[in-house]
């Protein structure tokens, strides 16, 4: 909060230490983290990364029962009736890779 309310400005390294980034990488191989970064979601299901998504906003909700209605609703309704939900589950199962409808 004091960050966006005074506007202060920190360094690549304070925002690490705060949890506000992820990684902290030199400029040179910036474009190869990205890349790297990009490549572990590409393999994925978009739409239950999208859902996922949306579940986990849903569950910041202030009330905790109200979070996690909304988290049960998305999964229950929307994200176990699409095909790469079943297809994950069932390569599990299958002890294979899953081979996803939506990336």
């Amino acid at each position: 909060m004091e960050l966006v309310l005074a506007g202060d400005t920190i360094s690549a390294q304070e925002a690490y230490s705060l949890g506000l980034v992820n990684k902290v990488v030199p400029e040179a191989s910036l474009a190869q983290e990205i890349e790297a970064f990009i490549a572990k979601f590409s393999k994925l299901s978009g739409i239950v990364l999208k859902l996922t998504k949306e579940a986990v906003l849903a569950g910041l909700n202030d009330d905790m029962d109200q979070g996690l209605k909304a988290i049960e609703k998305i999964y229950l309704e929307r994200l176990m009736k699409t095909h790469d939900a079943m297809e994950g589950l069932k390569a599990f199962m299958e002890k294979r890779k899953p081979a996803w409808k939506d990336n």
